[in-house]
């Protein structure tokens, strides 16, 4: 009973009401604490007090996933809350990370040009064998900020890395793992190796054998400039490929190129 409540608090957090798997009655917060534990209770009651805050219109979850947030003044443009747990900035207009030096205006051209060139996931519940129709999205990049906008299993979604829990598709986030079970797959695509912006004198970028650019053995294979690879985003930095790790830029400048319909 104890492991089985913990979990469902893990697994279900705000959205949805912990039930007794015998009789399947919901539990109150001393149900929880006499049957579980008195720490299970209390992040239960936290969970309940996030989720009444978040309904209201004023409450900013911190964008940066620390699972903090709180009630703003301002949600105009070009306006930001300070976390008052990790220190960092969120926006409050667009609910995301702070885009420094850059107005909101501006961010939003950012945002649109991106659109353009942005790496493919799959929701997969192969594994999770989830009875719900798919991944609920969120506001910011935590369990509990839901929004009534579900991505249907099987689908495939444009985003970003956010980190290795989360992408960022648009505005929104998804989770890429639920009950510590991957859901959203990168999907292989092909890369054309480009040096219009780099501009280097050298064939090619040498594959790395781990995502950090000091990884290079003796013999490792080059990736030529024109050629075409297929891989799968690892992170904002990085494509596992076959012949090992390409970085996405060198010395800030991009150097590969997402080829559509390929």
């Amino acid at each position: 009973m104890k492991q089985t409540i913990k979990t469902e608090i893990q697994s279900k957090g705000q959205s949805a009401a912990i039930r007794c798997p015998n009789c399947a009655a919901e539990l109150s917060l001393a149900d929880v604490a006499r049957e579980s534990s008195t720490a299970d209770a209390e992040q239960l009651d936290t969970f309940l007090l996030q989720k009444a805050l978040s309904q209201e219109p004023n409450f900013v979850w911190c964008a940066h996933g620390c699972g903090i947030g709180q009630l703003v003044d301002d949600l105009s443009c070009n306006t930001f809350m300070t976390c008052q747990s990790c220190g960092r900035r969120t926006c409050n207009h667009h609910r995301t990370i702070w885009h420094d030096e850059l107005s909101c205006a501006e961010h939003d051209r950012n945002l649109q040009s991106k659109q353009e060139w942005q790496p493919s996931f799959k929701l997969d519940n192969c594994t999770l064998r989830s009875s719900s129709r798919g991944i609920l999205y969120r506001k910011s990049a935590s369990m509990q900020d839901t929004i009534n906008a579900c991505v249907l299993w099987g689908t495939t979604v444009r985003g970003w890395p956010f980190n290795d829990r989360w992408i960022a598709v648009g505005e929104f986030f998804l989770p890429t793992h639920l009950r510590n079970v991957r859901v959203i797959q990168p999907l292989v695509e092909t890369y054309q190796v480009d040096n219009s912006v780099l501009r280097s004198s050298s064939s090619g970028v040498i594959y790395r054998s781990s995502p950090e650019l000091g990884a290079i053995r003796a013999g490792s294979p080059v990736a030529r400039f024109g050629s075409f690879v297929e891989g799968r985003i690892l992170s904002k930095k990085w494509l596992k490929a076959e012949g090992g790790y390409l970085p996405l830029r060198i010395r800030g400048a991009p150097i590969l190129e997402l080829q559509a319909g390929l």
